[in-house]
């Protein structure tokens, strides 16, 4: 079952990679679009910088470094877990979503394969490069294993996000008008890009145990710095099973009790 579902989903997917690849004005608009806002809140966060040496603690290559890793993992579940908006959208009004039941696969792959997005890679590859900087300017042991942790963070970072998502868009089965609960969901996780010591009790709670976005960015970036609560970046992976837990045993719940569009 489970080669099975691989091979779909790469199939699925180098047929959406070829149907996007042939817009390609439009795949360049997608990437010059979907970058500046990203560049604005990293300017945002340069400007601080140039009146303050330290930001609770934090100098700039520091903060950078937790914003390349978070803007990382937003890239890559922009690509890969985008089309869970669709749902929200129209799926269910339309009667895509009826459709897509009745059809011999897992509804969540089926959603989640359905579509890919190509223009956040450019958001992918400013993390990246952030990251690198960051890295190079700062006085940090940084070698193979450090990085194999890193791509480790940042994938279970990634999951992180996709998991948050797919669990707030069960709200879409109930409620007609459930795309603003999903991105307001969605939004928490600009709390990640600072330190957790710049905020106050509810805000530290909201990013690291209800929506916890905080072991997506912060805590990966405190490891790697070598701070405080560092170590709490390895319950990464803890935290993305169980939101995936959650998120899926939430979908078999409201599918049970989905009663379509009536149309």
């Amino acid at each position: 079952m489970l080669t099975r579902y691989i091979k779909l989903y790469c199939h699925m997917f180098k047929l959406n990679i070829r149907s996007k690849l042939e817009y390609k004005a439009d795949f360049i608009i997608g990437v010059c679009t979907n970058l500046p806002l990203q560049i604005v809140e990293f300017l945002f966060i340069w400007v601080i910088f140039q009146n303050i040496s330290s930001l609770n603690g934090w100098s700039f290559y520091e903060m950078s470094l937790i914003y390349g890793i978070m803007i990382t993992c937003k890239g890559l579940t922009d690509m890969f877990f985008d089309n869970v908006y669709e749902v929200c959208k129209g799926y269910v009004r339309q009667g895509t979503f009826d459709i897509m039941l009745i059809q011999p696969i897992n509804i969540i792959f089926n959603i989640l394969a359905k579509d890919f997005y190509l223009a956040p890679i450019g958001g992918v590859i400013l993390g990246i490069i952030l990251i690198a900087v960051s890295i190079s300017n700062l006085v940090i042991v940084f070698g193979i294993l450090e990085l194999l942790l890193l791509i480790l963070f940042i994938l279970f970072g990634t999951l992180i996000f996709g998991g948050l998502l797919l669990l707030a868009t069960v709200s879409a089965l109930w409620f007609v008008e459930s795309l603003d609960f999903v991105w307001s969901v969605y939004v928490v996780h600009q709390f990640g890009l600072y330190p957790l010591g710049v905020y106050n009790t509810f805000v530290k709670v909201l990013i690291t145990c209800i929506f916890p976005y905080a072991f997506a960015s912060y805590f990966p970036a405190t490891y790697l710095l070598g701070k405080e609560d560092g170590n709490m970046a390895f319950l990464s992976p803890v935290i993305a099973i169980i939101i995936w837990f959650m998120a899926i045993k939430a979908w078999k719940f409201a599918l049970k009790r989905y009663k379509s569009t009536g149309s």
